[in-house]
């Protein structure tokens, strides 16, 4: 029981991972030069799929994600002021 809540919690986090807005701000060339962009983004998405709710559970998953890019983001500031400083 205990190899399968583990290999449960890794498969999403993984997911979850994939899906978050800060790494893939961060995955692309042309991401924003602004701390907390992923964070922006999540909070974005969150409030445009909650105007159009759907069953699917995409608010839940968006909304979900908010904090998590918060906690990224703020383990990526020093990447992002760097970059931010390193473009002026």
């Amino acid at each position: 029981m205990k190899t399968f809540s583990c290999s449960s919690i890794v498969f999403f986090l993984l997911s979850t991972i994939t899906g978050c807005a800060t790494i893939q701000l961060h995955s692309n060339n042309n991401a924003p030069l602004q701390v907390y962009a992923g964070t922006q983004l999540a909070w974005q998405r969150t409030q445009k799929y909650w105007h159009h709710y759907d069953f699917y559970g995409q608010v839940a998953f968006f909304a979900m994600d908010v904090p998590l890019c918060a906690i990224a983001d703020t383990v990526l500031l020093p990447v992002d002021i760097y970059r931010a400083t390193d473009a002026r």
